[in-house]
């Protein structure tokens, strides 16, 4: 069974929950049974998303974009610990998501399909092929 959320619109299933990032740099997870309302309004709360807990892309996209807006970087590397979100997993989500990842050298590359060099086009790099993909991200909203 499915619920629609009155504030986005979008439905549900059955397993999801809610994230905020915190302007402190916490991503505060509550269940979706919470009211949301005790967040959504908060001048303390940089961004919320819905995740659907069968759709690993949503996990994904809500730790890029929280990479993004600022999350401590020890709370997101907990989560990535959490989620189990290593470069293997990483791979999958390049493919769902059409970006190239690579080494280059002893580090992960990431980029589009629209790849021509360094000077014309954007990368990421980092250590973890997650860290690529965030900061291509990052390259790419840059731009």
């Amino acid at each position: 069974m499915s619920k629609q959320d009155t504030i986005t619109g979008q439905k549900h299933g059955a397993n999801y929950c809610y994230y905020y990032l915190h302007t402190n740099g916490d991503l505060i997870h509550k269940n979706k049974h919470c009211d949301i309302s005790d967040f959504e309004e908060s001048p303390f709360v940089k961004k919320w998303w819905v995740i659907n807990l069968d759709d690993r892309l949503d996990v994904y996209n809500m730790l890029i974009h929280a990479s993004m807006l600022g999350i401590r970087k020890e709370r997101l590397e907990g989560l990535v610990k959490h989620w189990g979100i290593t470069d293997k997993d990483a791979i999958n989500y390049c493919e769902r998501v059409d970006l190239t990842c690579k080494m280059d050298g002893s580090a992960h590359c990431v980029h589009g399909d629209d790849f021509t060099n360094l000077q014309e086009s954007n990368a990421g790099f980092g250590d973890t092929l997650f860290e690529a993909i965030c900061e291509f991200m990052k390259a790419e909203v840059n731009a």
